[in-house]
């Protein structure tokens, strides 16, 4: 999520999450339509066969995957739009935020490559690698840098 704000500016991130969640919402709607459709369609193959009942059941069993569909996509097209009212709100927080977790790992990166050059000093004063060996390996730590 970090990176979400990164790239994006403050009028752009609510706008991507409100399109977001109307694609959602299509897809929902849609899904619900098709579960009820084919139980219905379900229903009347039977009822050609075993009589009403089975339409019946089908009937009731299509409506309710149909409303309890809407019902969860309802939900989560809320904790969409929820989430870019608080991007909206608290946009200039999270890019902040985000600032400061890439550059504390920035400085676990540098105490890292700190205590291998350390350690590396130690291997060339004991003699254990080459002045040039040394240097090779330094310069490969600092190019990520």
């Amino acid at each position: 999520m970090k990176k979400l704000f990164t790239f994006i500016n403050k009028k752009d991130s609510s706008v991507i999450i409100t399109i977001a969640s109307k694609v959602y919402k299509v897809f929902y709607i849609i899904l619900a339509s098709l579960s009820a459709v084919s139980a219905l369609v379900f229903g009347i193959m039977e009822a050609n066969d075993y009589g009403i009942g089975p339409l019946l059941v089908m009937i009731i069993i299509g409506g309710a995957s149909f409303f309890l569909i809407l019902i969860i996509g309802i939900f989560i097209e809320s904790c969409i739009l929820g989430f870019g009212i608080i991007v909206k709100n608290n946009y200039e927080e999270l890019v902040l935020k985000s600032k400061v977790e890439d550059s504390s790992e920035l400085d676990e990166e540098y105490n890292i490559a700190s205590k291998k050059l350390n350690h590396l000093s130690e291997l060339k004063k004991n003699g254990v690698i080459s002045d040039e060996e040394f240097n090779e390996i330094k310069q490969e730590l600092l190019k990520k840098f």
